[in-house]
């Protein structure tokens, strides 16, 4: 991703979680990016807060995707 890119979050969640639904978006062309917002994991505990960006002009491109994933995760 470029540095200069309107990111907006689209995922919250655990790291395994993220990944899942990085790797969705990727297969279909939509690069995004993996922030981790705590400090806890420097302690040896693995942080929740994981955050998933993409650019912001692919919102809509996106969003079934994303929709898909939290529907099949809440079961």
């Amino acid at each position: 991703m470029k540095a200069n890119e309107n990111l907006v979050p689209v995922y919250s969640g655990t790291e395994a979680s993220a990944l899942l639904l990085k790797g969705r978006l990727e297969r279909l062309g939509i690069a995004s990016e993996i922030r981790k917002e705590s400090t806890s994991g420097t302690w040896g505990i693995v942080p929740d807060n994981i955050e998933l960006y993409i650019e912001e002009s692919l919102q809509g491109e996106a969003e079934p995707v994303i929709r898909e994933f939290l529907d099949k995760k809440s079961f």
